[in-house]
């Protein structure tokens, strides 16, 4: 039997509009053909059927709304449970979808991979560590807990090698972004510059920037370049120069400068700050409080300078280079000093005597209580919510400290003290 649909019929008993009543009887019986407003008829076998057998509930419906009223409007009448277990519903049909499913499952995975690589650069560990133990951890688990099922699912999540230097890469470049947006946002920054070597002896070029954010004072690390092998005013100008204009940042926007002085930063004619004062001649240039401090620190007496040498000394003979500060060094000196002592011995070291005597262990010992006060006041002076009212401060009150502690050594009393203890 083969059932016939004449729009010309539907438009004269209803009023029908051939322009808008087409797309309403297309949303409303659904897509299961194309629809077309002409005067004559087409056949149709398969969905009218279902259509004339629909529930009265349907009929009076649309004897109550004039089939020109879009089907969203009948609704109005409707609570708001209503709404919400319509869309869960339509949200779960979505989702059952294979098609959707799989997508789904693609984007958990990709982001899985993102979570992990940053939890091994947070942690600095080699990349290697994800598709070596990571991954296969987590599946065992997985496998264990879950079935295997939820074990293929781990298993699709990349975490090779390249992989998770990608990650990481795409994460630094994000970050890098977002602080350049909002360094431009605030309009004014200072740059705070230091240049360090790495495990290979090479120099790196390490800048950090200032800028007053949405609610305070925000600071945060810009980027770290390799410079070559000499580090020159010159060099460390180019590359932030460079940089500044890769990233649409001017120097006239730049308030402060603040270096570890030394004269490839502070030089007269070709240091960085001289250079940038030619562009920007308002720029304040400033010394890093640390780097003073660092710099005092070094000015010892002659006696205490010796021991501190012949320390150096050791530890380069034992480790090959001194891979600490002198804080530390010291400290693991003073800990394993027995066992450093045996090992010299075993090496015929000319310095193993040295551990017989007492004054020198002295003096080593209070080099480590000094250098480890030093160490404890640079830790209190980084990282966030620092200012330069704070730090000094903390300054002087390390200096009123040094000065008790001279008078308390130099105190008659505590020196029979110590004689009594040798």
């Amino acid at each position: 039997m083969k059932f016939i649909v004449s729009f010309n019929f539907l438009g004269e008993s209803n009023g029908f509009d051939h322009e808008t009543g087409s797309s309403w009887l297309t949303q409303e019986l659904g897509d299961v053909g194309e629809l077309r407003s002409e005067p004559q008829s087409r056949p149709f076998p398969g969905w009218l059927p279902s259509v004339l057998t629909r529930k009265p509930s349907w009929l009076l419906d649309l004897l109550q709304y004039p089939i020109g009223v879009p089907s969203s409007h009948r609704h109005v009448d409707k609570d708001r449970a209503y709404f919400k277990r319509r869309e869960e519903t339509l949200k779960q049909q979505r989702f059952d979808t294979p098609s959707t499913s799989a997508l789904l499952a693609a984007k958990q995975a990709t982001l899985a991979s993102y979570l992990i690589a940053q939890r091994i650069a947070r942690e600095m560990k080699p990349h290697t560590i994800g598709e070596e133990l990571v991954k296969p951890a987590a599946t065992d688990v997985v496998r264990l807990m879950c079935g295997d099922d939820a074990a293929k699912k781990i298993e699709t999540v990349a975490l090779s090698n390249n992989t998770v230097r990608s990650r990481i890469v795409d994460m630094s470049l994000n970050i890098k972004d977002e602080v350049v947006k909002r360094m431009k946002a605030a309009g004014k920054y200072s740059y705070q510059l230091d240049d360090s070597t790495d495990v290979g002896n090479n120099a790196q070029l390490m800048v950090f920037v200032r800028y007053e954010g949405s609610v305070d004072l925000e600071v945060e690390f810009l980027f770290c370049s390799p410079m070559g092998t000499t580090t020159t005013g010159t060099g460390i100008f180019a590359t932030i120069d460079k940089f500044q204009k890769e990233e649409g940042l001017s120097w006239e926007d730049c308030v402060s400068l603040c270096t570890d002085g030394a004269p490839a930063m502070t030089g007269v004619h070709r240091g960085f700050t001289a250079l940038v004062k030619q562009l920007n001649p308002s720029v304040g240039i400033f010394h890093c409080l640390l780097h003073r401090e660092n710099l005092a620190a070094k000015h010892l007496s002659p006696d205490l300078s010796s021991v501190m040498q012949e320390v150096v000394f050791i530890v380069n003979f034992i480790k090959g280079s001194a891979w600490l500060s002198r804080g530390k060094v010291l400290r693991r000196l003073v800990d394993l000093r027995i066992e450093v002592h045996i090992f010299l011995n075993e090496k015929k070291h000319q310095l193993a005597i040295r551990f017989h005597e007492k004054p020198w262990m002295l003096k080593v010992c209070y080099l480590n209580d000094l250098f480890m006060s030093v160490n404890e006041l640079n830790t209190s002076m980084q990282g966030r919510d620092q200012n330069i009212i704070v730090l000094s401060e903390k300054i002087s009150a390390f200096k009123e400290k040094l000065q008790l502690w001279q008078q308390f050594s130099r105190s008659p009393r505590n020196q029979y003290k110590f004689r009594r203890r040798e």
